[in-house]
């Protein structure tokens, strides 16, 4: 793993060992938050240098909780039970061949469609909506 992470950033072999730290401490304060803010925690993602752990949530309270196990939060207005919703209602039909994935993206607190062209996705998602307001 070192080495494909020296190769594949760039990295001397103590910086690696560094980032695999960091990551290893980034994972676990996650999975803390995660446990500690129930229905608040939305997701989370770890900056491109692997410094720095943002944690997506729906509340002040929890942004401070965030802020106290020293991780950046963002307060967004979507919670993970919805994206799920969206996402689950995308599963449930057939996808096109013009669709070639959907995902729900913790960064832009979205479930995004990739298509081939903007009005497959839209058709796509346009057509999972009565099943994302059943649920």
């Amino acid at each position: 793993v070192l080495t494909a992470m020296q190769r594949d950033l760039g990295l001397s072999e103590q910086d690696a060992v560094l980032r695999v730290l960091a990551e290893d401490a980034a994972r676990d304060t996650n999975a803390s938050l995660r446990s500690r803010l129930g229905a608040s925690y939305v997701g989370s993602y770890l900056s491109a240098d692997g410094n720095t752990l943002t944690v997506t949530v729906t509340d002040r309270a929890a942004a401070k909780i965030v802020t106290a196990a020293h991780a950046v939060p963002v307060i967004v207005r979507t919670s993970a039970g919805e994206l799920d919703r969206v996402k689950s209602a995308l599963d449930a039909q057939p996808a096109p061949v013009e669709v070639v994935g959907y995902f729900v993206d913790v960064k832009s607190n979205t479930v995004r469609v990739r298509a081939r062209s903007h009005e497959a996705a839209q058709a796509f998602a346009t057509a999972a909506l009565p099943l994302c307001r059943a649920g």
